[in-house]
C-alpha cells in the first residue's frame, strides 16, 4: 500500500517538524518534498536556510520534482539564506536574516514556510546548545505566527550523539529515517518512523530521481 509523501508530511502548516536520520540513510528527501509541496500551492512562500548545500543543489532537485526555484524567487515566493558560505555566522545573525525575508513575504500577503538544512554545522561551530537555541527561536516564530510552519533537518553525527535528541522536544512531530537491518535493496531503501506525542507509525521508502515512494512494510515491490 503506497502513501503519498505529502500525506506523510501532513499536517505541515502550523507545526514544527524535525527530520532526522542515522549514519546509513539520509532524510534530505523529506525536506526537498516539503519545499516543492509548499511552492506548488499558489500562495505558498519558502525561506530556505541552507547550511548543507549550495543553491544549485536545491534548484536541481526541485527541477526534477517539477518546480523552478528561479521562477519562485523572481515571484517573491522563495528566499535562500546561504548558511553554508557563512558557516561561522552566529545563530542570532541567521535569525535576523530569516526575519527580514519572512517579513517581506508577509508584507506580500504570504505566510512563509521555514526550512533549515541542517542543524549539525551550527552544533559543530557553536555547540549543541546554540543549535537548540536556533531551533527553539524558529519554533517560537512559528507559534507567534511569523512563520506558517517550520521544518528542521538534523543529521546524526557520531561525535555529537546528543545533538538530535536535544531537538526532539522542540518539534510537534518527528520524522526519522532509519537504516534497514538487512541493508538497502533496489525496492526498499530504509524505514520512516513518524512520531507524534506518544504514537508512532512506521513505513518503508525508496528514493529515485523523480521523487520518493512511501509504503507499508513489505509492500515495496507491489
Amino acid at each position: 500500500m503506497s502513501v503519498r509523501v505529502r500525506d506523510v508530511l501532513a499536517p505541515l502548516m502550523g507545526h514544527t517538524l524535525l527530520l532526522e536520520d542515522d549514519a546509513g540513510c539520509d532524510a534530505s528527501w523529506l525536506l526537498h518534498h516539503a519545499l516543492v509541496q509548499h511552492l506548488e500551492q499558489g500562495d505558498g512562500a519558502v525561506v530556505l536556510v541552507a547550511a548543507a548545500h549550495a543553491l544549485s543543489h536545491y534548484a536541481a532537485v526541485a527541477r526534477k520534482l517539477g518546480v523552478n526555484l528561479a521562477d519562485a524567487a523572481s515571484a517573491g515566493r522563495f528566499a535562500f539564506v546561504d548558511a553554508l558560505r557563512d558557516a561561522d555566522a552566529a545563530p542570532a545573525s541567521l535569525l535576523a536574516v530569516v526575519d527580514q525575508h519572512a517579513a517581506g513575504q508577509r508584507t506580500a500577503g504570504r505566510q512563509p514556510l521555514l526550512l533549515l538544512d541542517d542543524t549539525l554545522p551550527c552544533a559543530l561551530h557553536h555547540g549543541e546548545a546554540a543549535a537548540a537555541t536556533l531551533v527553539r527561536a524558529l519554533a517560537r516564530r512559528r507559534r507567534d505566527g511569523a512563520l506558517a510552519a517550520c521544518v528542521v533537518l538534523a543529521h546524526t553525527d557520531a561525535a555529537r550523539p546528543r545533538h538530535v535528541a536535544a531537538l526532539r522536544h522542540l518539534a510537534d512531530r518527528v520524522l526519522r529515517c532509519v537504516s534497514l537491518d538487512t541493508g538497502a535493496t533496489a525496492g526498499v531503501h530504509a524505514q520512516l518512523v513518524v512520531r507524534e506525542r506518544d504514537s508512532a507509525v512506521g513505513f518503508q521508502y525508496s528514493v529515485g530521481d523523480s521523487g520518493a515512494r512511501v509504503f507499508a512494510a513489505g509492500t515495496g515491490l507491489a
